[in-house]
């Protein structure tokens, strides 16, 4: 296959890729179009009753999209009132695409809350980013692995915390294989972290640590997510 041809194949593959960034990313606008109707005023915190709405939307988009596991708001720290941390975050329940709130999640050990305003996605949304991270197993309890995508919240400069929502890589995966199948030869679509979102290559399941030598590198989605299409 020549040059040009295989250019444009990735590029093709490349826009699937961010079509399906894209539908998600229109729910996670919602979200965040709702938070910032419950502000208030720009020096007040948000109330956690109003903050229940959400779960309509979320409902709507795991109806929608079958690959994604839920989503929510995820608050900066001391911006909901009567909480230090607070996050309203709905998960798909059951086939039927129901959904239920899931709580604070606690540590690792059954302490204390769970640090989320360490964690990079977060912390890349206080800078202003959209962050599309992972695949990582998810803190959250219900013990899959996910790809979460954020949007952070910030009304008159204040920063309230990120819109986001989980892709569940077990579904995802099957999406991205069938556009790699498209492409000739071995490819794998490689996360900003590194780790294996999806390939054609059986030995490389999703989660695994990639290493690209060798291999032709094609950026995917460079603004947002910041991944990588590899082909051999």
């Amino acid at each position: 296959m020549g040059v040009g041809r295989m250019t444009t194949e990735m590029d093709k593959a490349a826009a699937a890729v961010e079509s399906h960034l894209d539908e998600v990313y229109g729910y996670i606008a919602s979200l965040h179009s709702l938070v910032e109707q419950l502000v208030p005023d720009s020096g007040a915190t948000l109330s956690s009753d109003r903050l229940k709405g959400l779960d309509t939307v979320v409902l709507s988009m795991v109806s929608a999209i079958p690959w994604v596991g839920g989503g929510g708001f995820v608050a900066a720290l001391d911006v909901v009132d009567r909480d230090h941390r607070f996050w309203e975050w709905w998960t798909r329940a059951d086939a039927q695409a129901s959904v239920r709130r899931l709580h604070p999640p606690r540590s690792s050990t059954g302490g204390a809350e769970y640090a989320y305003e360490s964690m990079q996605w977060f912390r890349e949304g206080e800078r202003g980013m959209r962050t599309v991270f992972g695949p990582f197993v998810d803190f959250a309890g219900v013990n899959q692995l996910v790809i979460l995508c954020t949007e952070p919240v910030i009304v008159d400069g204040r920063f309230l915390g990120v819109a986001g929502a989980d892709l569940v890589v077990d579904g995802f995966e099957i999406q991205m294989v069938r556009l790699l199948r498209e492409l000739p030869g071995r490819s794998v679509l490689v996360g900003a972290t590194g780790r294996v979102i999806a390939s054609t290559v059986a030995t490389l399941a999703p989660g695994e640590r990639f290493d690209a030598e060798g291999w032709e590198s094609f950026g995917v989605d460079l603004g947002r997510a910041g991944w990588t299409l590899c082909t051999q």
